[in-house]
């Protein structure tokens, strides 16, 4: 690069600071999915060495960064990929000094002091590295959970996010695996809200934009490492106040390597509930197998390399309900002497005979829609409804690492999911004919990036990421609405679909089709980050622009009704005395008296929103004082 285009290079990265500084919100830039390697060159008197030729290698892939100590003796690699490397220091005049087995993990600084002892180059004096328990460089608290210990500590659900249960302050609450809806995992980090972190993977930001929890992430075999920001996190991360979550994908290797898995749960090997048992209802059928492999090798030895993963999950869970109480068939037809309460004429206040409810009073559209509900054979029995709610889902992700030359480095990733889900909805209230609520859905997670090194003290970073996650969510009694049963029903909208209603009967059952929508989650981001080493003061600054999402297509018009019990337990002059009991509201309903009364229409938005943002910090070189 000539010096004319350098000073051009220098003036415009000055103008992009100034706006950062004067122009936009300090709050954040892309995430950044490397680390950081620093220390200082000393003979052995402990004086400094300027010159010396330093380099950091990674034997895996042939990949090496090359820099000398500055006047000061001291050094530092920045935006370096994780994973294990050695670092070599020689000058003429000394012993070549090599460290192996250097572990760099994502946005944290590996301190690491190199000894030159007089004697011939040729000479070599090597040591492995010691492990950093204390992160020295920062005041950032991260834990970082290496390969290892996501893919060999049990998990039930084999979430790499679970491990995120081994930082302090991480308590998480939903942690499966597959994201089929519009929410994944969640957690809350220091006491905060659920919705006040952000999840990235392979630099991209992988977080829902409705409820801000995550989408899915790959499974253990394809995770690389996984590091949890907690408390005092750097200027990358100013976009929530809670945990950072960040998960980074295995790459390729001048080496081929793969792996197969398959992990199952069976009834078999289940003892059956005791609910269950009292009910006498056998064991439930409940599998849960997920099966698959990652392969990973060179395609161009040293210069590009590959990874790729396949998973298929499937899953039958089994749910259980016995406390719901549901009316006999004589009840349906107006007789309710086996209730032991008084029922009255809405109209009159007059008690009616026998607690039979005359035609007269019987709403025909209630009548004609009870055949629906199931039933029991006396008043008092519990409805014991054994029901499965089931997964069907599949992940594919593939990755490409490219080395151009030593100034020139590309990465690119990208996770695909897709399958379906049957719920059966609000388990512990609903009832047959109204379930399973189905699901389809997908999600795209891309993340590229481009590691321009100017010269060893000057790296350009570029990024560009992509997460979106479509839930289409519907019910197999689509095609059915109050005109079926006699109501004047018309849709409100020519997009309308025809569902039934929601009915709710106090101290009995719901029957409910589940939520109805599509949902589009999405977000795009790109930007970039330059890093610069001047004597002894380390500066980074970087911009960021993201666009997001949502949009909701919900074309149900449907309605929602209430039953507590007042009009038929309420005498002539008197109050309701029997709000909340399942007799008296089950007579509200056949007599059509209902409480409440809700209708929706058809709801369509489309949410976008721009964001930009911009980060700078600077830190003396292997001092752990900082600003950000």
């Amino acid at each position: 690069m000539t010096a004319k285009l350098r000073s051009l290079l220098g003036l415009c990265l000055a103008l992009a600071f100034a706006l950062a500084l004067f122009s936009w919100q300090p709050r954040l830039s892309a995430q950044e999915t490397a680390g950081a390697v620093r220390g200082e060159v000393t003979d052995s008197s402990d004086a400094r060495v300027a010159d010396a030729s330093i380099e950091l290698s990674d034997a895996s892939t042939g990949a090496a960064f090359r820099q000398k100590s500055n006047q000061e003796g001291l050094f530092t690699f920045n935006l370096i990929p994780p994973g294990t490397y050695t670092i070599r220091a020689s000058l003429a005049g000394f012993q070549t000094y090599t460290v192996t087995g250097l572990r760099v993990e994502i946005n944290r600084t590996t301190q690491v002091n190199l000894k030159l002892e007089l004697g011939n180059v040729s000479e070599v004096v090597e040591v492995n590295a010691s492990p950093v328990a204390i992160e020295t460089a920062s005041a950032n608290v991260n834990t970082n959970v290496e390969r290892k210990l996501v893919v060999e500590l049990p998990s039930t659900s084999r979430n790499p996010l679970a491990m995120a249960a081994l930082a302090p302050g991480v308590n998480l609450i939903r942690s499966d695996s597959q994201v089929t809806n519009i929410q994944g995992a969640a957690a809350n980090v220091n006491g905060l809200r659920l919705s006040a972190n952000v999840y990235y993977m392979d630099g991209s930001d992988n977080t829902g934009t409705f409820r801000n929890t995550a989408l899915q992430f790959p499974n253990p075999e394809a995770v690389a490492e996984l590091q949890v920001s907690t408390a005092s996190t750097s200027a990358e991360f100013g976009k929530q106040p809670g945990g950072v979550f960040n998960v980074i994908t295995k790459s390729g290797t001048n080496s081929l390597h793969g792996a197969g898995f398959y992990f199952f749960r069976d009834e078999s090997l289940n003892a059956n509930t005791w609910d269950r048992n009292r009910s006498g209802v056998e064991r439930p059928v409940e599998d849960q197998n997920q099966l698959g492999g990652v392969l990973g090798g060179p395609v161009i030895k040293n210069r590009t390399f590959f990874f790729g993963s396949f998973m298929i999950y499937r899953q039958k869970d089994p749910g259980f309900q016995n406390n719901r109480q549901v009316p006999t068939q004589a009840m349906l037809n107006g007789d309710f002497s086996q209730f032991t309460r008084q029922l009255f004429d809405p109209d009159t206040g007059l008690p009616l005979a026998g607690n039979r409810i005359p035609q007269r009073l019987i709403d025909p559209v209630a009548k004609n829609m009870s055949s629906l509900f199931p039933t029991v054979g006396n008043l008092g029995e519990r409805l014991i409804y054994d029901f499965s709610n089931t997964i069907s889902n599949n992940e594919a992700l593939g990755k490409i690492d490219h080395n151009f030359n030593e100034k020139h480095q590309l990465s690119a990733s990208y996770m695909r999911t897709w399958g379906d889900s049957d719920s059966f909805t609000d388990g512990n209230n609903a009832i047959p004919g109204w379930a399973p609520m189905v699901n389809n859905n997908s999600q795209h997670t891309v993340s590229a990036k481009h590691l321009w090194t100017v010269n060893p003290t000057s790296i350009i970073q570029f990024r560009f990421a992509l997460a979106k996650h479509v839930a289409d969510r519907d019910n197999v009694n689509q095609g059915r609405n109050l005109e079926d049963f006699g109501a004047i029903w018309p849709l409100g909208s020519s997009r309308s679909n025809r569902y039934l209603p929601i009915v709710n009967i106090s101290d009995g059952f719901i029957a409910s089709p589940g939520n109805l929508s599509l949902f589009d989650q999405n977000n795009y981001r790109f930007g970039g980050t330059v890093s610069l080493i001047r004597g002894s003061h380390n500066i980074k600054f970087g911009l960021e622009s993201q666009r997001s999402g949502v949009r909701q297509f919900n074309p149900s018009d449907r309605a929602s009704f209430s039953f507590d019990g007042r009009a038929s337990s309420r005498a002539a002059g008197a109050n309701p005395a029997g709000i909340g009991v399942f007799g008296y509201s089950m007579a509200d309903y056949l007599m059509g008296r209902s409480s409440s009364f809700q209708q929706s229409g058809t709801r369509d938005y489309d949410i976008r929103n721009w964001s930009h943002y911009s980060v700078h910090s600077g830190r003396v070189a292997n001092h752990p004082a900082s600003h950000s």
